[in-house]
């Protein structure tokens, strides 16, 4: 798949078609700041690796304040242990961005982009998730980003690790949904 398939893809999938949602709690209650990061990534990666793992995914990634770093440098240093296996510049106008559910100026600074990952594993993306988790607690070597995992191998489905507090799973595909929140449901709010 390349960049305009995925685009297509997600526009018919997660912003015209009926979505279900799933809501994981993925810190909880811990209050010491490297325990509540290092459960956050234990749940990403199993419910993330129940979902996607092997299979070709795509990451939508925002880096908020990025024009302030150099982009070769956070692909090699700051993100990934294994670069993906393409990565295309993303643009506000794509359409897969709906700039209503952020501050505006905020784009000023960001930086859209495409990962594409042929085979996925937690090991690829755990820098990418750390951050989600850890940014909002101050954690050293973490950055301000927006990340949606998106697969479209077996059924659609997304999945948005918004910070320490929680992550939502969405797919057009109810019987997946009900499948990962049986599976899951420990972790659910």
């Amino acid at each position: 798949m390349n960049k305009a398939e995925f685009i297509k893809n997600y526009k018919a999938q997660f912003t015209k078609n009926k979505v279900f949602q799933l809501k994981f709690e993925m810190g909880g209650s811990i209050k010491i700041k490297n325990k509540r990061v290092a459960q956050v990534l234990n749940r990403f990666e199993e419910v993330s690796n129940t979902i996607f793992l092997n299979e070709e995914i795509w990451v939508l990634l925002i880096i908020w304040d990025a024009k302030k770093s150099s982009i070769s440098k956070l692909f090699s240093e700051e993100f990934t242990t294994n670069n993906p296996k393409k990565y295309y510049k993303g643009e506000i106008n794509d359409g897969l961005i709906e700039t209503n559910n952020f501050d505006q100026g905020a784009f000023d600074e960001a930086e859209i982009f495409y990962l594409q990952y042929s085979q996925y594993s937690f090991d690829k993306v755990i820098k990418l998730v750390y951050s989600s988790a850890g940014f909002d607690l101050a954690i050293e070597n973490t950055i301000g980003i927006t990340a949606h995992y998106v697969s479209f191998k077996r059924e659609p489905i997304l999945l948005n690790i918004y910070d320490d507090r929680g992550m939502e799973l969405l797919s057009p595909d109810k019987n997946i949904v009900d499948s990962i929140g049986e599976k899951f449901s420990q972790y659910l709010l």
